[in-house]
């Protein structure tokens, strides 16, 4: 074979021609996928693509941003740095105007979209000396609910892009608070599809279908409702689980009582976890298997009523991995590290609640230590 020294990335290829790598050059490369095994892999970074820079371009496979949004109805162009059509989009906040603050009462929660179908849930508490308290569950990207379980903000995905992603808000109360997103996806060779489903009452276990593939990420999130809508007490939870590991954590804020009444639960034993305000288990349930079309749980509390769930189904990751982080006092800053994860993510997700005395306990996902390495490479 002819030897030939070429500038990365390397030019001039198609799908039938083959070339090897020396070996003292490995470590320059990432690992690629072709639809032809064409490449001889190695470890580092993309023999066909520039190294890929967080936040410059789609190497990573996410981009991660926040958005002020508008105070009248009608569409929001939010710009992303992907660089490729994301298949997955997810947007959060805590009812705060700007980053980095605290308030005395709060609208939190988040939702997804995976370009087709979108879910959302949503909690609030009033800073009043009688709690007021509410939540939301609904099919849409945004439905922030406010004390009282009037929406008070609430928006649609319009459309998806290389450069951008637009949003319409049908509902707006004129502040203008803070999001923070996240969109995720590959030119080729990654999926993601949001499912709904019912944990419904009585024991045994719930098989999900509707993926499409066999995932390798997936992440829940419910509110209590058996149906779509609003209703009072603040009752919230959010989880993930991956093969070898899982988590769920909750929230649970009682509506109409003075003092106020309060819960925040989370473990490692489930991936599904509702606490009551009596702090009891309210519903739990647990990883079972990802299946070819979706994935298998366990009820292990069931719940009182039908709770509908939305499910992100996510796959082509490199390697996933699930790790506690804890921070061992309540005071900032502080840093909280974690080990044993085996690659270097690229990036995490996580969810906090204050369990015990003063331990902050977070579980993580950690995704892919390389996730650019399911793009096909161009020619």
């Amino acid at each position: 074979m002819a030897t030939k020294n070429q500038q990365l990335p390397l030019q001039g290829f198609n799908d039938h021609d083959a070339f090897q790598l020396d070996s003292q050059f490995a470590a320059n490369v990432r690992n690629v996928r072709s639809l032809r095994e064409r490449i001889v892999r190695s470890p580092g970074g993309t023999a066909m693509a520039p190294a890929p820079v967080p936040g410059v371009n789609a190497g990573q496979g996410f981009w991660v941003g926040s958005f002020v949004m508008r105070t009248t109805t009608g569409q929001q162009t939010i710009p992303h740095g992907l660089t490729v059509n994301p298949q997955a989009v997810l947007i959060m906040s805590a009812g705060t105007e700007v980053l980095n603050t605290t308030e005395n009462d709060y609208h939190y929660g988040m939702g997804w979209t995976d370009g087709s179908t979108e879910r959302s849930a949503y909690i609030a508490s009033d800073n009043t000396a009688t709690s007021n308290t509410a939540r939301s569950y609904k099919a849409k990207l945004i439905s922030m609910v406010g004390p009282g379980a009037g929406v008070i903000s609430e928006a649609n995905l319009v459309s998806t892009s290389s450069q951008d992603f637009i949003i319409n808000w049908t509902t707006v109360d004129g502040t203008a608070r803070r999001f923070i997103f996240c969109v995720i996806g590959l030119d080729t060779g990654f999926s993601a599809k949001v499912l709904e489903w019912t944990l419904t009452t009585g024991a045994g276990s719930v098989s999900v279908t509707g993926a499409g593939f066999t995932p390798q990420v997936v992440l829940h999130l419910y509110s209590s409702l058996s149906a779509a809508g609003t209703s009072g007490t603040a009752l919230w939870g959010n989880g993930a689980m991956v093969v070898g590991g899982q988590w769920g954590c909750a929230i649970a804020a009682q509506d109409g009582v003075s003092p106020h009444n309060s819960t925040a639960v989370r473990n490692r034993d489930n991936c599904i976890l509702m606490a009551t305000t009596s702090r009891m288990t309210a519903f739990s349930a647990s990883m079972t298997s990802m299946d070819a079309d979706g994935f298998t749980v366990l009820k292990g509390v069931a719940p009182s009523n039908n709770t509908l769930i939305t499910s992100l189904c996510l796959d082509g990751f490199t390697a996933v991995a699930i790790k506690t982080l804890t921070a061992a006092t309540q005071g900032a800053p502080t840093t909280a590290t974690t080990s044993g994860v085996g690659f270097q993510p690229t990036a995490f997700y996580t969810n906090t609640v204050l369990i015990g005395n003063g331990v902050f306990e977070t579980d993580s996902d950690i995704f892919g230590a390389s996730p650019m390495a399911f793009a096909r490479p161009r020619s």
